[in-house]
Parts: structure tokens; C-alpha cells; sequence
């Protein structure tokens, strides 16, 4: 099989009040900060901003790799996974939506994701996970 990229969900609904309360914050301190805070404060509403819209998850015959922008969070085997149920917790995790899924692999590893389609993911993870099981 080939690689396939699950990119994220993203709740907007929980993201623009953040994004707000960032923005808000910056327009309302504009006047008693100097100019490289505000410089700051907006590049890092930037920088939140990017991170949460390139969550991407990537499948290939034999990992699932999590990345969270340009940083790959977390790797796991597709034959360690004991585990995936839909999920709506709300922990923090490498997830832009409730809408997630929670994978147990290993003995105790545990992450939230959100891919857009989550019947595809699973499904598609339960495919490649039955090479394993074959063997």
C-alpha cells in the first residue's frame, strides 16, 4: 500500500474564541505595550495558527505518523495498535476537533487524533494491520 495523509478535523467553534481572545488581547494592549511585544504576541497567534491547520496524520504499510505542522509528534507501529474508538474527550492531544479517535498501542500508549474521515482511518489502519496479524 501506499502512503495516505488523513489531514485533521478542525472544530472552528473552539478555535476562533481562542483566536479572538488572542487578537482581542493584542488591539486592547496596543496602546501601554511596546511594538516588539505586539510583534510577538501576533507571530505567535500566526505561529498557533499554522500548527493547528497542518495536523496531518500519515499512514504507510507499517507506521502511523502524527505530525503537528512541521514536528513529527509521535510515531507508532500499525502492529502495536490494540486499539481505536471513536472518542469525544478533550484532552490535549494532536487533534483540532472533538470529534476524535482514541488509539491504544503498545501496552499503555494512548493518543487522541481527529482525521477528517474517521471511518476511512479506521478502516484503513485495519487493513494494514491485518498484514501484521497474518504473519
Amino acid at each position: 500500500m501506499n502512503k495516505t495523509i488523513y489531514p485533521s478535523a478542525i472544530s472552528w467553534g473552539l478555535w476562533i474564541p481562542v483566536y479572538a481572545l488572542i487578537i482581542g488581547q493584542g488591539i486592547f494592549m496596543a496602546g501601554t505595550v511596546s511594538w516588539g511585544f505586539l510583534i510577538f504576541h501576533f507571530s505567535l497567534a500566526i505561529l498557533i495558527y499554522l500548527f493547528v491547520v497542518r495536523i496531518r496524520y500519515e499512514l504507510d504499510d507499517e507506521l502511523l505518523v502524527i505530525f503537528m505542522g512541521p514536528i513529527r509528534y509521535k510515531t507508532i507501529e500499525i502492529a502495536t495498535i490494540r486499539k481505536m474508538e471513536l472518542s469525544n474527550n478533550p484532552l490535549s492531544s494532536p487533534a483540532a476537533s472533538l470529534r476524535r479517535i482514541a488509539i491504544y498501542y503498545n501496552k499503555w500508549g494512548y493518543v487522541l487524533i481527529s482525521p477528517k474521515d474517521r471511518a476511512s482511518f479506521i478502516q484503513d489502519v485495519q487493513e494494514r494491520k491485518k498484514k501484521f496479524e497474518i504473519c
